[in-house]
Parts: structure tokens; sequence; C-alpha cells
């Protein structure tokens, strides 16, 4: 796909990544930078309204958040693996 330009698939059927340049990845963070500021931002400003305790728990399900946003626009493949590494990772905060 276009997306995935810098992903190719080998002899055996197996997708590998083919080395970044430095304009590549400059143009990565051209996208990525502003989206982040902002979410920091938006946590940092809502410390203020909120409680550490709901504030804590926001933070440690992102991570389950962001794989189910993954899995439902089908960039991940869901797997049980996946789901339970996840899940440690949140019990684990």
């Amino acid at each position: 796909s276009e997306s995935n330009d810098h992903i190719s698939n080998n002899n055996n059927g197996r997708r590998h990544c083919h080395q970044w340049s430095h304009d590549d990845h400059f143009r990565a963070a051209l996208w990525i930078a502003p989206t982040w500021f902002m979410a920091n931002w938006t946590y940092n400003a809502s410390l203020a309204s909120t409680s550490i305790t709901s504030s804590t728990v926001l933070a440690s399900t992102g991570s389950l958040f962001t794989f189910m946003f993954a899995v439902c626009s089908k960039d991940e493949r869901f797997a049980w693996l996946k789901l339970a590494g996840v899940l440690l990772g949140v019990l684990g905060r």
C-alpha cells in the first residue's frame, strides 16, 4: 500500500523494512510532533480539573485504547497474545 512503501516482501513472503533516510524521519516527525505536543498539552491542562485517580487510570489505559484503535483501523491484526501483553502492561503500571 502507499503508506507502507518502506515495507516489502522477500522470497519467503516475510516482510522486512528498508532503512529510513533522514528525510523520512523528518517527514514522520512533522506529522507526529504537533499531535504529540497537543496531546501532552491537553493532558496537562486536564490535570487542573480532574482527580489524580482518574488521570492515572486514563494514562495507564492509553496503550489499551491505542491497541483497540489500531485493530479497528485494520493497521494491526488482533491476537490474544497481543491483548494479553497490553493488559499486562496496563496492570504493571
